[in-house]
């Protein structure tokens, strides 16, 4: 086995290294769009399998539900996974919060269908910033994909973008009880995270508003569920 020539010098090898470096971002940003896309027509499939096992009698059906259910939240926890790992390679981007809610909103419509659940995308006056893309997407994606996930069906949601740089999202599950409420606030303060990768919603929002100097409120909604507000107000409003 024949060894490969030196570099001539090190102004070579640091070429060299930082060639493959940016290769491998390439490729690993193309494996997390892969595997998330991937997730996300599963995840539907598998809804809609779900809504046809309901109109099925008996225990089989039931069980088969109980190993779906258990299958779309891996499924869920895998894209979650895959977005944290964008979030800690992204740049400073200009902010349209109301751009980026009403294209989030529209991506998770199907989600919403498979669960009659109704959501209200309302812009109010938001104002465009700077800061970081990808993190305030999926900070979006996740306080609408917990309204889907841990929500009723046929539960009313209304997700509000501005006035300013905040963005609230409201549900109307009268069921939730204020100790789920105070527990919600306790992690999201203390940082807690569920093991097995479960908690992952949590880590993207605390990330997003940590990236940010932005701060998270939880409290009980007007609607009589439960009301996220992430408020990005000592954030630097971009030029128009």
């Amino acid at each position: 086995m024949s060894i490969p020539d030196r570099p001539a010098n090190n102004e070579d090898a640091g070429e060299i290294i930082a060639r493959l470096r940016a290769q491998n971002l390439v490729l690993s940003g193309a494996n997390e769009k892969f595997a998330s896309a991937a997730a996300h027509e599963l995840g539907t499939l598998l809804h809609i399998m779900m809504l046809e096992l309901g109109a099925l009698p008996g225990e089989t059906a039931r069980r088969m539900e109980r190993d779906i259910r258990a299958v779309v939240r891996k499924i869920e926890r895998l894209r979650a996974s895959a977005r944290l790992g964008r979030m800690q390679r992204a740049g400073q981007d200009v902010i349209d919060l109301g751009a980026i809610t009403v294209a989030v909103a529209g991506a998770l419509a199907a989600d919403l269908m498979v669960k009659n659940q109704y959501l209200e995308v309302s812009t109010d006056r938001a104002q465009i910033f700077h800061g970081d893309a990808v993190s305030v997407e999926e900070a979006v994606r996740n306080m609408i994909e917990n309204v889907i996930s841990h929500t009723p069906e046929g539960t009313r949601a209304v997700v509000t973008s501005g006035p300013g740089r905040c963005l609230m999202i409201e549900d109307g599950n009268k069921a939730l009880q204020d100790f789920q409420i105070a527990a919600v606030t306790d992690r999201i303060q203390r940082g807690d995270d569920l093991p097995d990768g479960k908690g992952v919603g949590l880590i993207i929002l605390r990330q997003t508003a940590s990236l940010h100097g932005a701060s998270i409120d939880v409290a009980r909604s007007a609607l009589g569920g439960l009301r996220v507000v992430l408020d990005f107000g000592g954030v630097a409003a971009a030029a128009t």
